[in-house]
């Protein structure tokens, strides 16, 4: 599987993340994507919206802290964030 469908694969479960209020969650996952999809190629026009929406979302719930957990988020592993892609959502 390309890597930049493993990206949009673990972005679109930010996004359920975000939705379910797993706020956590959803910013590791939103920056391990996103830092996968810097080495493919960026991100569709038509997840714009979506994804400048869970951004804001998980930058507004954790204020001051949000870049301390992006960066967490961003230097995981490709297994570390397919292993956090795989728990449940619930």
């Amino acid at each position: 599987v390309p890597v930049r469908q493993i990206a949009a694969a673990i972005e679109g479960l930010g996004y359920v993340a975000d939705r379910r209020g797993r706020m956590r969650r959803a910013v590791l996952l939103l920056a391990a994507a996103d830092r996968l999809r810097r080495q493919t190629a960026p991100l569709s026009p038509v997840w714009f919206s979506e994804h400048d929406r869970a951004v804001s979302s998980v930058r507004a719930a954790f204020g001051d802290r949000f870049d301390v957990i992006w960066a967490e988020g961003a230097s995981l592993s490709l297994d570390e964030t397919l292993t956090l892609a795989s728990e449940p959502v619930a």
